[in-house]
């Protein structure tokens, strides 16, 4: 039993596989076999990165939809000077969301952030134009919400695709 021991103790300080005892050809195949799996090492950490980022356009798009939703929502129940209060504070957030993400984008110097920061600022100028409407009790408010919701619907369902064929595409590309 000791002897064996001493024998797998001996076995662990040698390698695996002397490199001199294999043929050349053996060392290309094993050479090629370590790119191959670094490449496909490399494919699978983009695509993750491609649906984090389509995931987080999809969570985005869903927030915006919900908020204008309940914009709805909440000009058929709330009194008039209630729901203008409302969307003052509402319009502040959004200000500061925007300077905050556009600061962000300057700090760390990333093209993702600005586009964030625009999509926010245009949010916020569509609900400033819902305060202009509501303050002067226009009776269109409900068709331009929904003109509203449906726009962003389909900005969002057009950065989605585009993000999906762009991977497709760089997927064909690299095989």
């Amino acid at each position: 039993m000791k002897n064996n021991t001493k024998n797998v103790t001996k076995n662990k300080s040698k390698a695996l596989v002397n490199p001199e005892s294999l043929k050349s050809s053996e060392l290309e195949t094993i050479k090629k076999e370590i790119k191959n799996t670094k490449k496909t090492k490399k494919l699978s950490e983009n695509n993750q990165k491609k649906y984090k980022k389509i995931l987080k356009n999809t969570i985005i798009a869903c927030f915006i939809v919900l908020y204008y939703l309940a914009l709805i929502i909440g000009i058929q129940n709330v009194s008039v000077i209630q729901f203008i209060i409302d969307l003052k504070v509402v319009i502040m957030l959004e200000a500061i969301i925007t300077v905050i993400l556009f600061e962000t984008a300057y700090k760390k110097d990333e093209i993702e952030y600005t586009f964030y920061g625009m999509e926010i600022l245009v949010v916020g100028i569509t609900t400033t134009f819902l305060l202009n409407l509501v303050s002067k009790q226009n009776d269109i408010i409900n068709i331009v919400l929904a003109t509203i919701v449906i726009c962003f619907t389909l900005y969002y369902l057009g950065k989605i695709l585009f993000f999906s064929i762009k991977r497709k595409s760089r997927k064909t590309n690299k095989n």
